[in-house]
C-alpha cells in the first residue's frame, strides 16, 4: 500500500503541474516501507453508507440495500480513514448494529 500511495502522490504532483519533484529510488523512499508491520493498515471505503441504494452500499444500520441478510459492521462503511486508530469506532458501531439488529429481530422485522 506505502508503494501505491507513494506512486499516487507522484502523479498528483504532476497532475497538479508540480515545478519539481523527487522520484523514488532504491536509496530514496518518501516512506519506510520495510518497517510496516505486516497486516498492520485499516482498510475503509467500498460500501458507502446511505439511504438511496443508487448511490450506496448499505443503509444506516449497516444492512446492505441488495442483499436482506447482509449485514456490513467492518471498517468498509467509513468513506475514509481519521487521525487516529478506528478499532474502537468499529467496535462501538458493531454493538450499535447488533442493538439494532437484536431489537428489530425480537419484533419480528428481520
Amino acid at each position: 500500500m506505502f508503494k501505491w500511495f507513494e506512486e499516487k502522490l507522484f502523479e498528483i504532483a504532476d497532475q497538479a503541474g508540480a515545478q519539481t519533484s523527487w522520484a523514488p529510488a532504491s536509496s530514496y523512499r518518501l516512506v519506510d516501507d520495510t518497517s510496516a508491520m505486516q497486516g498492520s493498515v485499516h482498510m475503509h471505503g467500498t460500501c458507502r453508507m446511505g439511504d438511496d441504494p443508487a448511490a450506496s452500499v448499505v443503509d444506516k444500520f449497516c444492512r446492505s440495500h441488495d442483499v436482506s441478510n447482509l449485514w456490513i459492521v467492518d471498517g468498509s462503511f467509513f468513506p475514509t480513514a481519521g487521525g487516529y486508530n478506528p478499532t474502537l469506532t468499529l467496535m462501538a458501531n458493531a454493538h450499535r448494529v447488533a442493538d439494532h439488529f437484536i431489537r428489530e429481530g425480537k419484533k419480528g422485522n428481520i
